[in-house]
C-alpha cells in the first residue's frame, strides 16, 4: 500500500466501526498518520520481542524478520568513544546513529575489534569478536570477583540511555583486552509515513501493511477514542 492507500484503508475501517467517523467525528489526515506511525513502531517492537522468544524456529523467525528486513543494517561506530566510568577504565561508550537514515531504533548484535585479551593477541592482529549482550544487573558481576579480577572471554554489551536523548552502547571489557572498534547491527528507526511535503510510503513489506493498519485502527479504538468520548460520556451520564 502507498501511504494514502493506508489513510483511506484506516478511515474506511473506523468508519465501519462507527459511521460518525465518517462525517461529524471526521479525523484529519495528521491525526491519522500519527496512529499509522504508531502502529509501525509498536509492530516492529512486537515482532522483534517474538523473535527473542523463538530462535529455535527458522521459520518464526525468518517470517518476522522479513517483514523489516530492509531496516536492518549494519554500522561501524567509529573510534569516538568515552570512557564509561572512573570505576570501569577499561570499558567504552560509543553513541549510536541518530541520523533520519539510520537512526538506532533496536538492538541486534554487535561485535569490537580488540587485541590482548586472554590469548594475548598482538596488536597488529586485532581481531573481530562477538559481544556478549548483558543488563543492568549483571554489571557488576562480570567485572568484580572475590578474589581477583575476572578473565572476559568476549566483550560485554550494555545498552544505555543518556539525557540527551542519545542512546549509547557500553562495550565492557577487562584489564587485558584493548577495543580499537566496535560495529552494531541493529533495526533502524522506520521514517515516518506521510502524504504532506515529500511524500513517504511505509518501509516495511507489503504485505504486513494491512496488518498494520488494523494495529492503527486497533490502538486508535482501544486507546483513544475511547478515552476521548467513549469514556468521558460513561462518566457523564
Amino acid at each position: 500500500m502507498t501511504a494514502r492507500q493506508m489513510q483511506v484503508e484506516f478511515e474506511r475501517s473506523i468508519q465501519l466501526i462507527n459511521p460518525e467517523y465518517a462525517v461529524s467525528k471526521k479525523i484529519d489526515s495528521d491525526t491519522i498518520f500519527y496512529f499509522i506511525n504508531a502502529a509501525i513502531d509498536r509492530y516492529i517492537k512486537q515482532n522483534y520481542l517474538s523473535i527473542d522468544n523463538t530462535r529455535g524456529s527458522f521459520e518464526n523467525l525468518k517470517k518476522n524478520t522479513d517483514a523489516f528486513k530492509g531496516l536492518i543494517i549494519t554500522k561501524d561506530l567509529g573510534t569516538v568513544t568515552t570512557n564509561i566510568s572512573s570505576n570501569y577504565p577499561d570499558g567504552k561508550r560509543y553513541p549510536l546513529p541518530i541520523t533520519d537514515d539510520s537512526a538506532f531504533f533496536l538492538y541486534l548484535r554487535s561485535s569490537s575489534k580488540v587485541y590482548g585479551t586472554y590469548m594475548d593477541i598482538k596488536e597488529e592482529n586485532a581481531t573481530w569478536v562477538p559481544n556478549k549482550f548483558i543488563i543492568h544487573d549483571e554489571v557488576e558481576n562480570i567485572l568484580t570477583s572475590y578474589f581477583n579480577k575476572p578473565i572476559l572471554r568476549q566483550p560485554c554489551v550494555l545498552l544505555e540511555a543518556s539525557i540527551d536523548n542519545i542512546s549509547y552502547l557500553s562495550v565492557f571489557t577487562d584489564s587485558y583486552t584493548t577495543v580499537t572498534g566496535c560495529e552494531c547491527t541493529y533495526i533502524r528507526k522506520p521514517k515516518k509515513v506521510t502524504v504532506q511535503g515529500t511524500p513517504q510510503d511505509c518501509e516495511l513489506s507489503e504485505n504486513v501493511h494491512q496488518e498494520i493498519v488494523e494495529l492503527a485502527v486497533n490502538i486508535f479504538i482501544t486507546e483513544a477514542a475511547y478515552r476521548l468520548s467513549g469514556h468521558s460520556d460513561s462518566k457523564q451520564k
